[in-house]
């Protein structure tokens, strides 16, 4: 690696590297889509869904899609019923502050 040197004398294979480490880093506690096994979706997001029983995390599109495709509401690996409106992971605010 290149750290002590100026980024022009830098390598590209030397950038990439660097650029994979920082996002091994960041992305290294998220939890992959239990259907699509990607950390992050088509549209550069996280799994924000959780199953409230087996506690597998899922992307917004990609839970829509199974819940579309399968005609039912329910979780792809348990099929116990999910709440779709109300398995977010994120912290809801209030609605009126």
């Amino acid at each position: 690696m290149c750290t002590d040197l100026p980024p022009q004398n830098c390598s590209l294979v030397d950038g990439l590297t660097a650029f994979r480490r920082n996002i091994s880093l960041a992305l290294k506690d998220q939890e992959e889509c239990a259907i699509c096994y990607s950390i992050i979706a088509q549209d550069k997001t996280l799994p924000d869904k959780k199953c409230g029983t087996c506690n597998h995390f899922f992307h917004r599109v990609c839970l829509y899609k199974w819940f579309q495709n399968s005609g039912r509401n329910t979780c792809p690996l348990c099929r116990n019923a999910i709440d779709y409106l109300g398995s977010d992971t994120k912290r809801r605010r209030p609605e009126h502050e």
